[in-house]
């Protein structure tokens, strides 16, 4: 909290571009240290919502409304406010890791590098890579290899380990698990949960998948269409859910069946 708010506090935020709204009003908030999932089907405005959170919208976009970071306000900010925000503040874990993982650069040197940005030595850097390497699961020696010599779900903990580096109060992770097989999707979900959980930071789970926010979350925020739908725990969101696009989500995942949704059906 900074002075009585919340981490994450989003009011009316419209997203547009040429004169078509495809973000709606959205307003919620994200309390320090609590696990929230965003969840919706393609097309929902998940992505666009995402971006505008962490000040990553392209330059085409129409928007209003407020998103405030630990009291800074991200809508209309320069960059150069919004940069001290990135690491210490939040972080991205983002749907492929190809996407932050450079192929021609050893993990561990990829892993440090947001220590290295802070101030921190050579040494202790790469020391701290290895240690969250380890923390997440992954083989020692990992910090040695490049990203293509690591499994689909290896990848995404190492890039997982990477926004861990910068000690973010609330990490973002956006579908984390859609590109990976049913036993890494438990294994990733797994290691997000704990070492949230075990660090006291945030989560903002952006996902398609009721049974992954299910694992992970207390909390859901449905979005459809570029409005959001409903705020609250998992198992009262689900038990009231009249809304076509909250129940299409819930069949879609109903033959998963974990506990959470089976108790909500």
């Amino acid at each position: 909290m900074t002075d009585g708010l919340p981490l994450l506090r989003v009011r009316d935020l419209t997203i547009g571009f040429a004169g078509r709204t495809v973000v709606a009003g959205v307003s919620f908030d994200v309390a320090a240290g609590e696990r929230v999932a965003l969840v919706g089907a393609s097309g929902s405005g998940k992505t666009l919502t995402t971006l505008a959170l962490l000040g990553l919208l392209p330059p085409d976009a129409e928007v209003s409304g407020s998103v405030q970071l630990a009291g800074t306000e991200v809508v209309g900010a320069a960059e150069r406010d919004l940069r001290p925000l990135r690491g210490p503040v939040t972080a991205l874990v983002p749907q492929d890791p190809g996407t932050s993982l450079n192929p021609q650069v050893r993990v561990g040197r990829q892993v440090a590098a947001p220590l290295r940005r802070a101030g921190v030595g050579r040494r202790p850097a790469a020391a701290r890579a290895d240690e969250l390497l380890a923390e997440m699961r992954l083989p020692a020696g990992t910090g040695r290899r490049f990203p293509v010599q690591l499994s689909g779900g290896q990848r995404q903990r190492a890039a997982l380990a990477m926004a861990l580096a910068g000690a973010p109060r609330l990490l973002v992770a956006d579908e984390p698990t859609s590109a990976l097989d049913a036993t890494a999707q438990h294994g990733v979900l797994a290691v997000l949960g704990r070492a949230t959980r075990e660090r006291g930071a945030g989560l903002l789970l952006v996902t398609h998948d009721l049974a992954a926010a299910a694992t992970t979350c207390d909390r859901v925020l449905v979005l459809d269409e570029g409005r959001l739908l409903a705020d609250g725990p998992l198992r009262e969101v689900l038990a009231g859910h009249a809304h076509p696009a909250v129940r299409a989500l819930v069949e879609a995942t109903a033959a998963l069946s974990p506990p959470a949704l089976v108790g909500a059906r």
